[in-house]
């Protein structure tokens, strides 16, 4: 019994140890239903033939951005309906570094250099290849539908777009 004991307790070690180095936690600032790993969600995006939302914070100094999530990021109803067309991305670039996992600490600031990102918040859509399709500066008024509708917008552009080039190959 005393090495069934032993062998669970370091099955379970190397387990966390396993996890916390190949970053199997999340920043604390990554609400509920999103992710933060850019290159994951880019390839189930591809997939799932959805477009990817970027969500740009400063999660620890940005007020608007914490109005942004408690008002609409973080709130069941647009992650529910947003999931159908995006992949949800939260790339937070807080001033106390510590908050982000692993994989946030080496991609977030590059990600921000890659789509310009000058201020906060700002949303950029992209398609799975990386390619921006449009992006929302500041806080985005007028609650979780009016947000969801310009997303969908977006989207339904995408998809009138994606038809219209495999028309023309045919």
């Amino acid at each position: 019994m005393h090495d069934i004991k032993r062998v669970a307790f370091v099955f379970s070690a190397i387990a966390f140890a396993a996890l916390s180095a190949f970053g199997g936690s999340m920043s604390k600032s990554v609400p509920k239903g999103w992710t933060e790993d850019y290159k994951k969600a880019c390839l189930n995006a591809k997939t799932g033939g959805k477009l990817v939302l970027l969500a740009f914070s400063g999660s620890d100094w940005c007020g608007w951005c914490v109005k942004m999530d408690r008002d609409i990021y973080s709130q069941k109803k647009f992650i529910s309906k947003a999931k159908h067309k995006f992949a949800l991305v939260m790339i937070d670039n807080p001033k106390d570094r510590s908050i982000l996992s692993p994989l946030a600490k080496s991609q977030n600031r590059a990600l921000c250099e890659t789509f310009k990102v000058s201020g906060f918040p700002t949303a950029v859509v992209v398609r799975p290849d990386g390619t921006e399709v449009t992006r929302f500066v500041g806080y985005q008024g007028g609650g979780v539908e009016a947000f969801l509708k310009e997303l969908n917008a977006v989207a339904e552009t995408e998809a009138a777009g994606k038809k219209d080039a495999s028309q023309q190959k045919k």
